[in-house]
């Protein structure tokens, strides 16, 4: 099975993506990881936090992680580092925006896409026009 994490400097934003994209597909374990600590509304991005979800999702065959700027990418790649090498191979860093990119790779991994058909899509999701 495929999970996705969204990490944001904010645990309502990354609840909020959590929730729409719980709405549209039903068949992905998504996971939101926000803000310092679980219990206060302190904005930042936390490795050890991120580093516990991650480890929570080890049974899955691939897990997507998309962010929404700057340091949550840094607090990624640090608490990758402490993960068992198994792990890490499984693990998919995303670049593209928050919420087009969660969308894209939900859509995508409901459906039944390959690893490199949702980094593939997620990546064209940097194209998405609201409007013409």
């Amino acid at each position: 099975m495929i999970s996705i994490v969204i990490v944001s400097h904010s645990k309502k934003l990354a609840e909020g993506l959590k929730e729409i994209l719980d709405q549209i597909v039903k068949n992905i374990k998504i996971v939101a990881v926000g803000g310092v600590v679980d219990n206060n509304e302190i904005l930042g991005s936390n490795p050890n936090r991120i580093k516990d979800v991650l480890l929570s999702l080890s049974y899955e065959d691939a897990i997507f992680v998309i962010c929404d700027f700057g340091s949550t990418v840094l607090s990624i790649k640090y608490a990758m580092k402490m993960l068992p090498e198994d792990l890490k191979k499984k693990i998919y860093l995303v670049d593209a925006p928050l919420v087009e990119g969660a969308y894209v790779i939900a859509v995508e991994a409901s459906s039944g896409s390959s690893v490199d058909e949702i980094l593939k899509a997620a990546k064209n999701s940097y194209n998405f026009h609201k409007l013409s």
